[in-house]
């Protein structure tokens, strides 16, 4: 049985608690706990990977190469 994206995080599959907000680098939707992931993935770029928003990856893979 498919899980309601409208009810559940796209990335770990958790059910939304109070919020859900969208990622900084993909269309996911992100519960709390992925979110904060999310930003401390972001943290670790110069300029808070601006130049990456919205470029549909997580960019580990560029990070792990610098």
């Amino acid at each position: 049985m498919k899980k309601d994206p409208e009810k559940y995080c796209h990335r770990c599959g958790n059910k939304f608690g109070v919020s859900k907000l969208m990622s900084w680098f993909t269309t996911e939707m992100l519960c709390d706990e992925c979110r904060k992931k999310d930003s401390m993935l972001r943290d670790t770029f110069p300029n808070r990977a601006r130049d990456y928003e919205g470029c549909g990856f997580l960019p580990l893979d560029i990070k792990e190469k610098k």
